[in-house]
């Protein structure tokens, strides 16, 4: 397994993705509670 990116903070949660070892891309994202001062 190999992540192709870093997790990232975005405006909805914290993002990231990886490549299993069948090849198939993964794409994990911890979503944040919604928070008007992120928007």
């Amino acid at each position: 397994m190999a992540f192709n990116d870093p997790p990232t903070p975005q405006p909805y949660g914290i993002d990231t993705s990886f490549r299993d070892p069948s090849g198939n891309n993964v794409r994990l994202t911890q979503v944040l509670e919604f928070d008007p001062s992120r928007a």
